[in-house]
């Protein structure tokens, strides 16, 4: 926690990363963060979220599910560009944030689906169909906000937060035998940035 900002080709081409928990303090997803993350389908947008700059997930063709939160303020370029496997995308807000007319790929010969369904709030449609990036897609579904999926964690339950054996995790759980200077891991619990 205390991250405001993953930078830019944090894990661009990371292959095998299939699971990603982003901090909930995170306001911006850097350019290129994840593209190219093939195997990346599990994560969570957080509330508080503002930006998701170009090509942040760009060619994550595992992502099958977005839930955009509420907070969002922009969608960048290419940003959100040949998700293959995606087949819906929620939002919550009712006014659509600015979106870079190519954030799905529209002028691309790879793009996201343009016909998947995306959940928007009741008397959202005309918000959406005249807002450029988000015109792009064709099948918007109004339904009522409170149906709409969790951006975040709900609940979190501790069994204990005293001690702790000092070993240090990676975002996975992964007990790690030699961190990497300027990787993110956990301690005791706690999320922090590995310091010599």
């Amino acid at each position: 926690e205390g991250l405001k900002e993953i930078p830019q080709m944090f894990l661009r081409s990371c292959e095998d990363l299939v699971t990603v928990n982003i901090p909930s303090t995170v306001e911006v997803i850097g350019s290129y963060a994840f593209n190219n993350a093939n195997s990346l389908a599990n994560f969570v947008l957080p509330e508080g979220l503002k930006r998701i700059e170009n090509g942040a997930f760009n060619s994550c063709r595992s992502i099958e599910r977005l839930v955009l939160p509420e907070s969002l303020e922009y969608v960048g370029d290419c940003s959100l560009a040949n998700l293959e496997s995606l087949n819906q995308i929620w939002s919550k807000k009712m006014i659509a944030c600015n979106c870079d007319v190519n954030a799905f790929g529209k002028n691309l010969t790879s793009s996201t689906s343009h016909g998947i369904p995306f959940y928007i709030p009741t008397g959202a449609t005309v918000f959406y169909k005249n807002m450029a990036g988000w015109n792009y897609f064709t099948n918007f579904v109004e339904i009522n906000p409170n149906d709409f999926p969790s951006a975040g964690i709900d609940d979190i339950t501790v069994d204990s937060v005293d001690g702790g054996d000092g070993a240090i995790y990676d975002l996975s759980g992964r007990r790690v035998a030699n961190p990497v200077e300027g990787q993110i891991y956990i301690m005791n619990g706690k999320k922090f940035v590995y310091k010599m």
